[in-house]
């Protein structure tokens, strides 16, 4: 398994990064920084892989579409990619869920287990990493949202 999440974009606090990690638990996260990439390598320990695992395979995440929202001005996008050998690839890209993106789509629990994996993986380096862009508050608010909306669909 190797997986690459990242958050690229302007934002009013914080950093681009990129998170990349494998099976073996090597990890590095870059964070855009000026006036080059910071590096920080790391070994993510075996329970936090097992516990990835199970996520993508809870979300159902090879399922989910390729895209939610809708590219904005200045705004960011979350991408998650994960491969699994050599015959499973699959990359999910999250844009700004606004609300008129929200209320013409129906299925909006996709989105909601796009961010709930993407956020778990996320939440691995919240506490350490100060001058990366976070935006777990406001995606929690978003995940609660999408799942009100939904339930008032049906």
């Amino acid at each position: 398994m190797a997986v690459v999440a990242s958050q690229i974009g302007q934002f009013q606090k914080g950093n681009s990064w990129t998170l990349r990690f494998n099976s073996t638990g090597w990890s590095d996260l870059s964070v855009s920084d000026v006036p080059g990439n910071q590096i920080k390598q790391f070994t993510a320990s075996i329970e936090s892989l097992n516990r990835i695992r199970e996520l993508l395979i809870s979300d159902k995440f090879f399922l989910l579409e390729d895209e939610y929202g809708e590219p904005a001005p200045g705004g960011h996008t979350k991408t998650l990619s994960v491969t699994l050998g050599n015959k499973w690839r699959k990359e999910v890209r999250i844009h700004y869920l606004a609300n008129g993106w929200l209320s013409t789509n129906q299925k909006l629990s996709d989105p909601v287990r796009a961010l709930h994996s993407y956020n778990v993986i996320r939440s691995w380096f919240s506490s350490n990493a100060p001058n990366l862009a976070d935006t777990l508050e406001r995606d929690n608010e978003v995940m609660k949202q999408l799942i009100k909306n939904s339930k008032e669909k049906e």
